[in-house]
């Protein structure tokens, strides 16, 4: 289970990154909030696994379990509300400084 926990939090740590990178390599505003919302709680979610299989208990698993729902349901309303937002005040790429 050690090496499966770890791999689980070694590719969750990797998206995080990856989500990093996305923010600072995208041009848009829209691509930057897609590439930080998917990335993002993907690698959350694997490093939730990892971590539940690492402690083994189930009051970390059911911990675990939580805080994923969570994410799964408040990520994509907060990313529709950012979104919608900058729709609504017209934002342009020229008005985000790097």
């Amino acid at each position: 289970m050690t090496i499966l926990s770890h791999a689980f939090i070694l590719c969750g740590s990797i998206f995080v990154l990856l989500a990093g990178a996305g923010l600072v390599k995208m041009p848009h505003f829209f691509q930057r909030m897609q590439a930080s919302s998917k990335a993002s709680t993907l690698g959350t979610i694997f490093i939730l696994i990892g971590s539940c299989l690492a402690h083994q208990s189930f009051e970390s698993a059911i911990k675990s379990l939580g805080i994923v729902l969570f994410l799964l349901l408040t990520t994509p309303v907060a990313t529709h509300a950012l979104g919608k937002s900058a729709l609504d005040l017209k934002v342009d790429d020229t008005s985000i400084k790097n």
